[in-house]
């Protein structure tokens, strides 16, 4: 088994953004428990163990991710090897769709929280702008990652259909808020298409996400033990997609206009027939985002509503 997961981590993990995390999760689960075994010996009950196993240690949702990453490396074999049958069937799961959707929104305290941290947490330079940005644009975290030079014009940032999960072009019109997280073009590098979150200055995109985010919440966790207030409940920059969504039905943006902003594809007829930009509409709900936000930040007397109560 070792010695497959050696050439699948090699040959298509490391290719992958994750691969950090898929890399840990086949070391600290996987290879312990099986990495022994050849994988012409391997039964269904070691797989159902091995979940068993990291169900008990790290919950259900945790061994559903092993399953996928153990999954992934069978089938790569599988396409290689005539003789390999993988020993995963379906009902191994240990969750159903439904419930591995979250729902998690963060509340105005938390969102304060998570801005007052990046300020004196130890993480890279552009982290900070970069979960800025997740929530000013409702980007998805490779998404802003991965974002270029070459793909803003003016207030208009452009993420291509190549790497926008719906293969279609997205246009985010940009607050002055969410501009003003690009900052400037490093001195040093050469050529137009530089990456705008980088630890290389430019070169390549941000993807130190893991070891980021354990220093971000280390950070708020010191600040809310030290206020004498409880840990932060678990959180991932995802989250922050899904309450820019709810900050924009809090600001009263039409859910249409919301959901183009999101790049949510319409669906039925309206979506296949209406082929109208809806630029302004988008900007519109962009500012309103970036208002509340500024607001959340910088609570009034008697504005300090949370999230969750205003749902």
């Amino acid at each position: 088994m070792n010695a497959l997961l050696n050439a699948f981590v090699k040959r298509h993990v490391s290719k992958l953004r994750s691969e950090d995390q898929i890399t840990a999760a086949l070391d600290r689960y996987v290879r312990p428990r099986i990495g022994d075994t050849s994988i012409y010996d391997l039964k269904r009950r070691q797989i159902v163990e091995l979940l068993d196993a990291v169900e008990d240690k790290a919950g259900p949702v945790m061994a559903d991710r092993v399953l996928a990453h153990v999954r992934k490396a069978f089938n790569w074999q599988a396409a290689r090897d005539d003789d390999f049958l993988s020993p995963i069937v379906r009902g191994m799961a240990r969750t159903k769709p439904k419930e591995r959707a979250r729902q998690r929104v963060l509340t105005d305290d938390e969102i304060r929280d998570i801005w007052q941290a990046l300020e004196t947490a130890d993480v890279p330079s552009c982290y900070p702008r970069y979960v800025k940005m997740l929530l000013l644009t409702m980007t998805r975290r490779n998404e802003s990652a991965d974002m270029n030079a070459a793909e803003v014009e003016g207030d208009l940032w452009t993420i291509p259909g190549k790497r926008y999960k719906n293969k279609l072009d997205h246009v985010i019109p940009l607050s002055p808020d969410a501009k003003a997280l690009i900052g400037e073009k490093p001195k040093r590098f050469k050529g137009n298409d530089w990456f705008v979150f980088s630890t290389t200055d430019g070169k390549r995109p941000f993807s130190g996400f893991s070891k980021a985010k354990v220093s971000l919440d280390l950070e708020i966790a010191k600040r809310r033990k030290a206020e004498g207030r409880a840990r932060m409940p678990h959180w991932t920059l995802h989250d922050l997609r899904r309450t820019a969504r709810t900050l924009m039905s809090r600001a009263k943006v039409p859910e249409d206009h919301a959901e183009r902003a999101m790049g949510h594809v319409i669906a039925g007829v309206r979506g296949t027939y209406d082929r109208y930009s809806f630029l302004d509409e988008k900007r519109e709900a962009f500012q309103k985002l970036a208002d509340l936000v500024a607001i959340i930040l910088k609570p009034r007397a008697g504005n300090v509503i949370n999230i969750a109560s205003a749902k």
